[in-house]
C-alpha cells in the first residue's frame, strides 16, 4: 500500500484498520460477505455496499501484478484477521486469559 501527499500511507492504512475492526465487532457479519469488485481505479474490496479498501492499479503495478491478485490475497487475510479478533475476544479466550493472569507467579 502507499499513499499520496495528500493522504499518507499512514492514514489510509488507519482508515482501512478502523473499517476491518468495525466489520469484526459486528457479530452479524459474516467474512464470507467480503468481494472483490472492479472499478476504475482497481479492485474494490467491499462488503454488501460498504467500502473496506481499494487496491488501485497503481499499487498492483508498483508490485508487478494486475490488482485482482493483491485483493483476493487481502480478501482471505482480512477474514483470517476478523476470525482472529473473534477468537481473540471469546468467551473462552477472555476466561482463559483471565484465569492465566490469576495464576501466574508475580
Amino acid at each position: 500500500m502507499r499513499g499520496i501527499s495528500a493522504y499518507p500511507v499512514e492514514q489510509r492504512a488507519e482508515r482501512i484498520k478502523g473499517r476491518i475492526e468495525a466489520l469484526a465487532r459486528n457479530p452479524d457479519f459474516r467474512a464470507e460477505e467480503l468481494h472483490r469488485v472492479d472499478s476504475d481505479l482497481g479492485d474494490k474490496i467491499m462488503t454488501g455496499n460498504q467500502l473496506v479498501m481499494v487496491i488501485f492499479d497503481a499499487d498492483a503495478r508498483h508490485e508487478g501484478v494486475n490488482s485482482h491478485e493483491p485483493a483476493n490475497a487481502n480478501i482471505e487475510r482480512i477474514r483470517q484477521i476478523i476470525t482472529d479478533y473473534r477468537q481473540a475476544r471469546s468467551p473462552q479466550a477472555l476466561l482463559l486469559t483471565t484465569y492465566q493472569f490469576f495464576i501466574t507467579d508475580r
